[in-house]
């Protein structure tokens, strides 16, 4: 997010809406407002450019842009914008707004108006009535007003509308033309309401600088007329009217003389009464009032070098003067302390959580080193002053009476490129130093320093002090480096004692001592990196060491980075990676902060306690109050006011641990913990929009939502109103109350749900308000369909298919068997009656012709019949062997079997073959049961026709229609009397293959007319 901090003089606009924060600062009281956020279109607004801004029913700020309409719940900001639709707003430049009742807020566009519902954003948009000619000017709003029956007077440049509670022009009055086709696109602030229901509206003007006249309309009787006796004759530009209540009215406008007149007008009266207002002037920039909160009216233009705020009880003006001011086009003060403005660089926010972090800057920029670089280590109080001191030794001293501060750079001899850990107070304007080439004392007064002096002074003792703290006994303790142990050092009599890590105390063998704190017994714990934990007890003036145990609730982490008491005694501990550890010395019983329970960072800088025994902690990224009794944590981070996220120091200030010194790169901030905004206890969840599939899906709570088994990828958007600080809300969500498991949303307010199973589903959201109060809501109930394919019945009808199928499978498989065995069986049966009769016949005849008494003719007789008997079971083979083998399926080896046969049969006869297939029988097959029926059927037809027709032609043809096929064998012969025949077997022969084909089997003839024989059967 952007984040700009303003010089601090600007801060003091906002002191009417928040006097109560008081800050102590560098030893001046004074009302501080120096950090505030800037928020702008890279933070989610629609334009940076802001108009205009309300507060709704509910707490949310609805802030009017050049580009569309938006809301701030704290976090994010919802758009809203313009379109020529059903149910949206007319016209993308939001000019003004205003709150209607509890359910709704008014938006005046540059065409028209629109009432929003707040909850479900329903608009419902109206477009003034105007000639074609002024429609433009009569739709570009400038004012609302709401008037107690619900109806609302709207100011435009065109003319003056009455619209009723239903969103209905009531009244319509226009401007001349002259007026209106002229008229400025910025004029604010021009009606007044009377209580006998009459109105004054100022006239529009061309320019700024022109003289500006007033109307006065009369709803009664329907008339608006231009007052002959202008009420404010002396009225040179700028006329405003402001209605302060139902009663008073404020007038502001610039004379002749460029003075500003102020005057409230009382309207049931039509008094006036002058109001003493400080001199200033207009410029060339036209004022922008509001209505911070109840009773106040604020003003804001660019030539002003203070903000004007108005009191109405009071009838007096209050000035806050700030530097390079922005126009503050709206103002408002929210719940909490919160202030918001609408300006042309953005919203303008300013909450209690910005205004905790005070500084002076001047100690920050006296701070700095010469390539500007600055990080604050320590701050201390002294009887003359406030000093302050950076990193690299640069000491910044403040004056208790005059505020005036110098500054200076420490330095001692042999003692270059310091590097400063701590201050500590020690006597009237001396300070403690604690740095990398040890610890001496300074003068804030006069600068001069000097090593300590004692009846025994370790020579180690110039070298580098990691750590520093004064007692509760007034002795001054210093832990360092380079295993060169802890010195306790007493200023009265001014005495060393050194406890080094060798010989007595060999088990402390450590670097460096990192934390250094006093329990209430007195006693002096010490921690360090890669070391651990101990103890010096006072009463043996000993030191015991403390190993972290395995068991639970006895282990801790030993690289200690910062140390702490608290007022309940507990000691609390910083590590570097692990987190915050809590004990007391009574029971040694460890307790472990981390992440998880809302810390900023597992690797703790710094620990402090406050006078209200809550835990400040400072971490490589932000700032954490831990609240001991609640485990409540609340964060802060730079935009809230932190030099930066990366915090060195945390440290109680010593004379008023209701103080905390903060420091890291960048400077420092001083904080005073009695004016923390404490959290909201409570919120509500509302549902901004509910995305199905991606496609926008009106939403409602009332009943469950019933979804296709398709429809399974949600998007809830929602707010959770935390003006306070909504940043550091934090969201999860789960499928039912009897699920026990939050699972985590994080800062967006956004719940995404993809691929969801079919079910009942109840979305509760659980929010955590600024990471401590948290409060649970239901948003959604649904259902998801089932695929079909999961459903009980699903699985029936599959498995009855699959019944069904396998019940098929094997009934063919059955009727294949079955075929199969009566192929066989007709083969058998073709083998036993035409090969086996003519094989039968070749063994008697080869038998008789061995018959020695048979003459040589009768044996050349048998042998012809031999012969005959081997081609017939030859050919018979051929006919078994063409008939099953698959290739001959297709109709083309068809066509061609019966040319063959046809002919092999004719020739030797004498008589001529006619054969005739030209119809199409491609892709045409026949398995090689129809084959042989029609085969067989054929060769009989054939051989009738040779042994009884005595024909010389013969005519074959086969036709085509469709899936029926016609076979014909016609002769020239003698032909018969077809009811005269006797019917032998071969015509039952053939008419019974017909039926096997499926088809049937006819012969026509007549005595000497030759003979016909037709077949018609299916090919399929």
């Amino acid at each position: 997010m952007c984040r700009h901090f303003l010089n601090p003089t600007f801060c003091c606009l906002l002191a009417a809406f928040a006097a109560q924060v008081v800050f102590l600062q560098v030893g001046l009281a004074q009302v501080s407002f120096q950090n505030h956020t800037l928020l702008t279109a890279a933070d989610g607004l629609s334009e940076t450019h802001l108009n205009c801004l309300v507060e709704d029913a509910e707490g949310f700020i609805w802030l009017g842009s050049k580009n569309g309409l938006n809301r701030y719940d704290g976090h994010s900001f919802r758009q809203f914008f313009s379109g020529t639709g059903a149910g949206q707003l007319r016209g993308q430049n939001i000019k003004c707004l205003a709150r209607y009742d509890s359910l709704h807020i008014l938006v005046g566009t540059d065409i028209g108006i629109a009432r929003v519902q707040i909850r479900n954003f329903r608009i419902t948009p109206l477009v003034f009535p105007a000639p074609k000619h002024l429609a433009t000017h009569a739709n570009h709003v400038h004012q609302m007003q709401v008037q107690p029956n619900g109806s609302i007077w709207v100011v435009t440049s065109g003319g003056v509308f009455l619209v009723s509670a239903d969103m209905e022009v009531q009244q319509s009055y226009y401007f001349p033309d002259e007026e209106a086709l002229a008229a400025s696109h910025l004029q604010p602030s021009r009606l007044l309401v009377f209580p006998d229901g009459k109105l004054w509206v100022v006239a529009p003007v061309p320019t700024q600088f022109s003289q500006q006249a007033v109307y006065e309309i009369n709803p009664a009787q329907r008339m608006m007329a231009l007052l002959e006796r202008q009420p404010f004759p002396d009225a040179g530009r700028f006329l405003s009217l402001v209605q302060a209540n139902d009663t008073l009215g404020l007038v502001l406008y610039e004379r002749g003389d460029k003075t500003v007149r102020s005057t409230i007008f009382n309207l049931r009266k039509r008094q006036f009464a002058e109001v003493p207002c400080k001199p200033f002037h207009f410029s060339n920039f036209i004022p922008f009032f509001s209505h911070p909160e109840p009773g106040k009216i604020g003003l804001s233009t660019k030539g002003l070098t203070d903000f004007y705020s108005f009191d109405v009880a009071s009838q007096q003006w209050e000035y806050f003067p700030f530097s390079q001011p922005p126009i503050l086009e709206g103002v408002v003060k929210s719940g909490g302390g919160m202030v918001l403005a609408a300006t042309g660089k953005g919203l303008f926010r300013i909450s209690p959580v910005n205004r905790l972090f005070s500084f002076k800057p001047a100690i920050a920029a006296m701070a700095r080193n010469k390539e500007g670089e600055l990080r604050m280590m320590a701050m201390a109080n002294t009887s003359s002053g406030t000093a302050a001191v950076s990193w690299d030794g640069r000491l910044v001293v403040c004056d208790a009476k005059t505020g005036e501060c110098r500054s200076s750079l420490l330095s001692m001899p042999g003692a270059n490129k310091l590097s400063v850990f701590s201050l500590i107070p020690f006597q009237g304007d001396t300070l403690l130093v604690a740095s990398n080439r040890g610890s001496f004392w300074v003068n804030t007064s006069d600068g001069a320093s000097g090593r300590l002096v004692g009846k025994y002074k370790p020579s180690f003792f110039d070298t580098l002090t990691a750590v520093s703290l004064a007692d509760s006994q007034g002795d001054i303790w210093f832990g360092f480096v380079q295993f060169k142990g802890l010195v306790r050092y007493n200023p009265k009599q001014k005495t060393f004692v050194h406890y080094p890590f060798s010989d007595k105390y060999g088990q402390l063998f450590f670097n460096e001592i990192s934390g250094l704190t006093e329990d209430s017994n007195g006693d002096i714990w010490l921690g360090w990196q890669g070391g651990g934990l101990a103890k010096w007890v006072r009463s043996a003036d000993s030191i015991a060491m403390f190993f972290p145990d395995l068991s639970a609730g006895n282990s801790f982490k030993n690289n200690i980075t910062s140390m702490a008491t608290a007022p309940d005694g507990r000691i609390w501990m910083g590590t570097a990676g692990y987190g915050l550890f809590a004990f007391h010395p009574a029971t040694m019983r460890f307790l472990n902060y981390t992440r998880q329970h809302g810390l900023t960072h597992d690797y703790v800088t710094a620990v402090a306690v406050d006078c209200e025994g809550i835990i400040w902690v400072g971490s490589r990224n932000g700032l954490s109050r831990l609240d001991p009794t609640t485990g409540k944590v609340y964060r802060f981070f730079e935009q809230h006011g932190l030099p930066s996220n990366h915090v060195y120091v945390v440290k109680a200030m010593p004379d008023d641990p209701c103080q905390v010194f903060i420091g890291g790169d960048g400077g420092y901030r001083l904080l005073d913990v009695r004016h923390f905004p404490a959290p909201p206890t409570g919120s509500e969840i509302i549902v901004n929009h509910l995305k199905i599939n991606q496609i926008d899906r009106p939403f409602t709570n009332d009943g469950l939502l019933a979804l296709d088994y398709d429809e399974n990828n949600i998007e809830v958007a929602f707010s959770s109103l935390n003006l306070l600080d909504g940043y550091l809300n934090e969201y999860y969500y789960r499928f039912s109350e009897n699920d026990k498991i939050w699972k985590p949303v994080g800062h967006e307010n956004i719940l995404r749900l993809t691929g969801l199973q079919g079910g009942r589903y109840n979305i509760i959201i659980r929010g955590c308000v600024n990471g401590g109060n948290c409060f649970e809501q239901q948003v959604l109930r649904f259902s998801i369909k089932k695929p079909f394919w999961k459903s009980p019945l699903y699985y029936g009808i599959i498995g009855l298919l699959i019944a069904i199928i396998t019940a098929i499978y094997f009934k063919l498989k059955l009727n294949n068997i079955m075929r199969l065995q009566k192929l066989r069986q007709k083969i058998s049966y073709d083998l036993h009656d035409d090969i086996g009769s003519n094989l039968s016949s070749i063994q008697v005849l080869t038998a008789l012709s061995k018959n020695p008494n048979i003459s040589a003719e009768k044996k050349t007789e048998i042998a012809d019949k031999i012969k005959d008997s081997a081609a017939q079971v030859t050919q018979s083979l051929e006919e078994i062997i063409w008939n099953l083998h698959p290739n001959n399926d297709h109709f083309e080896n068809i066509q061609n079997r019966l040319y063959e046969q046809a002919n092999e049969l004719l020739a030797p006869k004498g008589i001529t073959l006619h054969f005739n297939m030209e119809a199409d029988f491609e892709n045409l097959k026949l398995g090689h049961e129809k084959r042989r029926e029609l085969l067989l059927l054929y060769r009989e037809a054939l051989n009738n026709t040779i042994k009884y027709a005595e024909c010389t032609d013969v005519w074959v043809e086969m036709r085509r229609q469709g899936r029926l096929l016609s076979l014909s064998i016609r002769d020239n012969g003698k032909g018969f009397d077809p009811a005269a025949a006797t019917g032998g077997n071969g015509l039952v022969t053939m008419r019974y293959r017909a039926e096997n084909l499926g088809g049937s089997f006819s012969i026509a003839s007549e005595p000497g007319k030759g003979t016909v024989a037709s077949l018609d059967f299916p090919a399929f």
